[in-house]
């Protein structure tokens, strides 16, 4: 009878244990390619440089555009004026005039050319070739991290592994110890101090385990995705350790040439360098020209007598078309004083340069 009821517990335990197995969720088995795939598409800080080269691009191609187009805009217009009374003196009485009404359009076309646009565009080329070296500074930022919080997962869980194999040793010492005390060949001290050891051994693995938790949710922190519940994952990808082939002269000059920051500041430079010059463009003349053309028609209503029968007074509806002719105006403006504004945006720039 107590075989049959051991035998069942432990086939409940057997089928409890499996159900919990089954249900475990398989950890997430994640590659350094794959996880500088996720970052680059889902990394909130490079998603947010990144878009900064729509406005910048946008600006490039309005620059070069006003060079070499006007701007133009259409006009329309309808208005209505409400009747009014009046006093006519020939006829000794108020009379109540009917309202007016006047419908337009018109096309005009403006073109300015003057140093600050030639400045502009060479000032936009700079910004967005900036922007583009913030954008790879920003890239070569994030997969250095990635790939360093990839070797910091790859740490913790060896280190996981050394704890378990320190563990392991702990208690095969204890178990030893335990031994040596029964036949008399030790002491219950070395008992004692085992098990103090196999107790810093087990504190050594929770602290290893909660370690890898803590890299994991760094790791897809990094990558901008959600990180998996529990927060495990496999790394499919190994790293051989080999002596470095760098010399260290080598390494500066490829820090000087290639170094993202150093990359962006000096395209930054040039920027500045380009907005100096367009701020110097405003004490040069500029070019306007306007070609415009309308029509107009007013509906208005004139006196047209007193009907003799009644005495009410006759209004006639008269329609007049207006038209604006076609009209091109050619000028040339040189700025004298604009209360010193140019020389504060020159100063400006020149600070920034």
């Amino acid at each position: 009878m107590k075989a049959r009821l051991i035998l069942g517990w432990l086939l409940v335990f057997s089928l409890v244990a499996a159900i919990g197995y089954a249900q475990a969720p398989a950890a997430r088995r994640l590659s350094l390619a794959e996880a500088l795939t996720l970052a680059r598409a889902n990394n909130p800080a490079y998603r947010s440089t990144l878009n900064n080269r729509w406005a910048a691009r946008s600006e490039a191609t309005s620059s070069s555009l006003r060079l070499i187009t006007p701007s133009a805009a259409l006009t329309g217009s309808h208005s209505r004026e409400q009747g009014s009374e009046q006093y006519y003196t020939f006829l000794q009485r108020n009379v109540t005039t009917p309202g007016n009404s006047a419908l337009g359009w018109g096309i005009d076309f403006n073109y300015s050319l003057s140093g600050r646009t030639i400045a502009d565009r060479g000032l936009a080329r700079a910004e967005l070739l900036a922007t583009d070296a913030d954008i790879s500074g920003s890239l070569t930022m994030l997969e250095t991290l990635v790939r360093q919080q990839y070797l910091n997962v790859l740490q913790a869980q060896a280190q996981v592994a050394l704890a378990q194999h320190v563990l392991g040793r702990a208690n095969e010492t204890l178990n030893l110890a335990r031994a040596r005390n029964s036949v008399g060949q030790g002491t219950l001290i070395d008992v004692r101090r085992a098990e103090v050891e196999k107790g810093q051994a087990e504190v050594g693995l929770l602290r290893a385990n909660q370690m890898v938790e803590n890299q994991v949710l760094v790791l897809f922190q990094r990558l901008g995705v959600p990180a998996p519940s529990p927060a495990s994952v496999v790394l499919t990808d190994s790293f051989p350790v080999q002596a470095p082939a760098f010399a260290a002269e080598s390494l500066v000059e490829l820090a000087l040439r290639e170094n993202p920051g150093l990359v962006a500041l000096r395209a930054r430079e040039n920027s500045a360098a380009w907005g100096v010059r367009s701020a110097y463009s405003q004490y040069a003349p500029s070019l306007n020209a306007s070609l415009g053309y309308g029509r107009y028609r007013y509906n208005t209503a004139n006196f047209g007598g007193v009907d003799s029968a009644s005495g009410s007074v006759i209004w006639r509806d008269t329609t007049l078309t207006s038209i604006r002719p076609w009209s091109l105006n050619i000028g040339v403006q040189l700025p004298i004083f604009d209360q010193f504004q140019r020389r504060v945006t020159t100063a400006r720039a020149r600070a920034a340069q």
